[in-house]
């Protein structure tokens, strides 16, 4: 590293092949005087951070030392039991301990690189929060439009292959049906245990929960399911999918409508930790809500007989 450093051992523009070493500067009764036949120093940005080299040549020694020996340790003892397979996704890319190529097929073919993942096959859960719909036409009167979002796992796009949305899905969940209006307001999270697949699709479907319609698909979206769990500095991935028109979509406006949808990932052993996480919080939710019940309780209270001087009526 001391060799790309901008020069500053002894102020000059690299006079030689190692600009850092320079003599030690010793300090006497009458200043500062350089041995030219001392020991020799590195020295960054001056002489007030100089060190002999015999010394930072045993600190580096010592500090590789240290880490070659911990790599030991982690390897022989700590990690000991890791597969080299093992995989894990973190900030939505695939983070796994050794990369693994995939064996030739019957024919000698490889799999392409974007299906070449040591995270196939595993078991892990789609978490999506369905937020909102928006743009959609505002209802007229005596219309009976009662949409609700179902989020499907699917091995195509529908784009592609449009019969696939009459195709019974991998696995499917969906929210509330709410009333029709111009802009939805769900705010539900869906999930959806699976296997980890590159090849599987999300997709997006509005539908109609009108008697009159029966559940049928207005509108649909969709994305790999490896996109929606591609994040960026964050644990979340927040998308905004715009639907196409899917049958008589058009007359509530699907085809400008779109959905504002979060994708998470979780494995099997973080749903305990979240259902606990989830109850503790909703314990003090409760708590704070029934504090607060019993202060107005008490304030009303004290108002019915009579209120105290200088209590401010609390309805005023």
């Amino acid at each position: 590293v001391l060799y790309f450093l901008p020069p500053m051992g002894d102020g000059s523009l690299l006079p030689s092949d190692r600009p850092y070493v320079v003599p030690c500067a010793y300090d006497s009764s009458e200043g500062l005087v350089v041995g030219g036949a001392g020991p020799q120093c590195v020295r960054l940005f001056s002489q007030l951070y100089e060190y002999p080299v015999p010394t930072v040549q045993h600190n580096a020694m010592l500090l590789f030392i240290a880490i070659v020996g911990f790599t030991i340790l982690n390897i022989v003892v700590l990690q000991r039991g890791t597969d080299s397979k093992e995989a894990a996704l973190l900030a939505g890319m695939e983070v796994s301990a050794v990369c693994v190529r995939k064996p030739a097929g019957p024919q000698g073919a490889r799999p392409p690189s974007w299906r070449s993942s040591n995270l196939e096959g595993k078991d892990i859960i789609l978490w999506c929060d369905v937020m909102e719909v928006s743009n959609l036409l505002a209802p007229t009167a005596g219309s009976n439009f009662k949409p609700f979002v179902e989020v499907r796992l699917t091995d195509c796009d529908h784009k592609r292959a449009p019969e696939s949305l009459a195709a019974p899905p991998a696995a499917s969940t969906k929210t509330r049906a709410v009333e029709g209006a111009v802009k939805l307001d769900f705010r539900e999270c869906l999930f959806l245990p699976t296997k980890f697949n590159k090849a599987t699709f999300v997709q997006i479907v509005l539908l109609d929960a009108s008697e009159s319609t029966s559940g049928v698909i207005v509108g649909a979206a969709s994305m790999p399911l490896h996109q929606a769990l591609r994040f960026n500095k964050k644990d979340y991935n927040e998308q905004t999918l715009k639907f196409s028109v899917v049958g008589d979509g058009a007359r509530v406006g699907a085809g400008r409508a779109s959905v504002h949808v979060v994708f998470r990932s979780l494995d099997n052993e973080d749903v305990p930790r979240l259902r606990r996480r989830v109850e503790k919080e909703l314990d003090d939710r409760r708590y704070q809500l029934r504090f607060h019940e019993h202060e107005l309780d008490a304030l009303t209270t004290v108002q019915e007989a009579g209120g105290i001087q200088g209590l401010p009526d609390i309805n005023a």
